[in-house]
């Protein structure tokens, strides 16, 4: 779950969004409306099975989604929702769709659908603070390097709470004698200047040695040794970073009515070609790239870690909540939701335990995607053991 608050992080929610999953395994990406938010929001959790009824279904948004499904739920001012308190052991608690780094390059610009990848986290960034074009004030970032078991390499860049969330101190202690493997969900893939990499908004998440089969499957296939991870560059001369003239002439209003426009913008061309901008809004340390010869460690065995986006949201509570009608909701602000809520909208009065597992904003469909080009480095080569069982440790946060 999570709010789309569009370019200001310090607005209400335009709409919530909810990743859902039933006991079949199928997933349906809903949202809920901005002026709904504070009714709901208190009523749903992570991880907690619900039902659902007196909601609608709509054509499915045309970008940001986290399945190709043809259609999407919306609650309304109507919608009832009731926690199940009695949950099935093997109900599903996660989806996602994972993406090959070597099929990533052809994901880049892409925003109809979030990319889902899995990797070993080799180097951590200190946080770094950079002023977007389109903001006016400080953005928090930090830079995640993953390698997959093919030995390529890709970075993650979180932004804003994502890149506060990040518990980079205990991922960077846990990888200098385990390896950590993570599955980040929700991510879009972006080319700043010329460098492809993944980009993690407010719909991303992450799960870090947790007990879930691909995980697993990762470390079983690590062998005895793996790089331990290193403390790396932000890169915060990158990603937009602000840039303001050093001097600007001042002139009356008298004297910009003499300006002639063509003659202006010649001089405004050449002065901008030889003054230089300040572009140092970093205040990340500096520290090392990663190595291309990283030590390795032997022996690599599991220590897990709390899986990440904090949450302040109430718990949900185990008796039925019938909300009573009210005003219907003013329509978002979104153009497709407002052609969606138009035409084709259903009425539906259904119970189906669904999973607020919205943890990310997932892919389930990537058979389309064709292999492309990735950057690879050399590493020594490991021994391919199986994965050693790991001893009972507290999670991490």
């Amino acid at each position: 779950m999570w709010d789309y608050t569009g370019t200001a992080d310090d607005l209400p929610p335009i709409h919530v969004d909810l990743v859902l999953i039933d006991e079949k395994g199928n997933a349906m990406y809903a949202e809920i409306p901005g002026v709904e938010a504070d009714k709901f929001r208190p009523l749903l959790q992570e991880s907690k099975v619900y039902t659902f009824s007196k909601f609608l279904v709509l054509p499915s948004k045309p970008a940001y989604k986290p399945f190709p499904n043809k259609y999407m739920i919306k609650l309304t001012p109507w919608t009832n929702v009731e926690q199940v308190n009695e949950v099935p052991a093997d109900f599903p608690s996660h989806v996602f769709n994972l993406v090959q780094f070597s099929d990533l390059s052809l994901r880049v610009g892409m925003q109809e659908y979030f990319t889902d990848v899995i990797g070993m986290i080799i180097g951590v960034s200190k946080l770094a603070y950079v002023r977007m074009a389109s903001k006016t004030s400080d953005t928090p970032k930090r830079v995640i390097a993953l390698r997959d078991l093919a030995n390529c390499e890709v970075k993650l860049v979180l932004w804003g709470e994502h890149a506060l969330d990040f518990d980079v101190d205990a991922v960077h202690n846990v990888g200098q004698d385990n390896a950590v493997v993570g599955i980040f969900v929700g991510t879009l893939m972006k080319a700043y200047n010329n460098e492809e990499t993944l980009s993690g908004g407010s719909a991303c998440k992450w799960y870090l040695n947790e007990d879930i089969p691909e995980i697993n499957q990762f470390f079983d296939s690590l062998g005895d040794s793996a790089p331990k991870i290193q403390w790396i560059s932000a890169g915060a001369e990158s990603f937009g970073l602000s840039q303001r003239p050093a001097w600007l002439e001042h002139k009356s209003v008298a004297d910009l009515k003499k300006i002639d426009p063509w003659e202006a913008a010649d001089d405004a061309s050449q002065s901008h070609e030889s003054t230089p901008v300040d572009s140092s809004t970093s205040t990340a340390d500096p520290v090392d790239e990663l190595p291309g010869d990283s030590k390795k460690r032997k022996s690599i065995v599991r220590h897990p870690l709390a899986a990440q986006k904090k949450l302040t949201f109430e718990t949900a509570p185990s008796s039925k909540e019938n909300t009573s009608p009210v005003d219907p909701p003013t329509s978002s602000s979104r153009t497709d939701d407002q052609a969606a809520d138009k035409q084709h909208a259903v009425s539906h009065e259904v119970d189906v335990s669904q999973i607020a597992a919205a943890s990310a904003e997932p892919n389930t469909q990537v058979k389309d995607i064709l292999p492309t080009k990735a950057k690879k480095k050399s590493v020594d080569p490991g021994s391919t053991g199986t994965r050693k069982t790991k001893p009972p440790v507290p999670k991490g946060n």
